[in-house]
């Protein structure tokens, strides 16, 4: 296996709860694994975000977004998270229907050759 492409992907979730994909599924073979990821809450309420590494699956992570503000964090590429299936995407799920998170993941890409 080898570690060979990084990306970026950036979605919008307006007014919504529903589990959403943030980083779609990489190939057959294939595990992406996120760096950074960047919440950008523009409401005026708070929200808490789960993030998964694949559509119903045990929450990864949750970050808390005040109103207004950033939060995430950022490692280096070679300590990304690990997800755990091949060809799975991630998703995020907002607490709140609040008026617009922009999330940006930066991840790298795994090939099994």
């Amino acid at each position: 296996m080898a570690l060979n492409k990084t990306d970026r992907q950036t979605t919008l979730i307006t007014s919504s709860t529903a589990e959403t994909t943030i980083v779609t599924a990489g190939g057959t073979n294939d595990k992406r694994h996120p760096y950074s990821i960047r919440i950008n809450n523009k409401s005026a309420s708070d929200t808490t975000v789960a993030i998964r590494d694949s559509t119903g699956g045990d929450v990864v992570e949750e970050i808390s977004v005040k109103a207004g503000s950033m939060a995430g964090w950022a490692l280096k590429s070679e300590d990304a998270v690990r997800q755990t299936n091949k060809n799975s995407n991630w998703t995020a799920q907002s607490s709140a229907s609040v008026d617009s998170l922009r999330i940006v993941v930066q991840f790298v890409e795994e090939t099994a050759f």
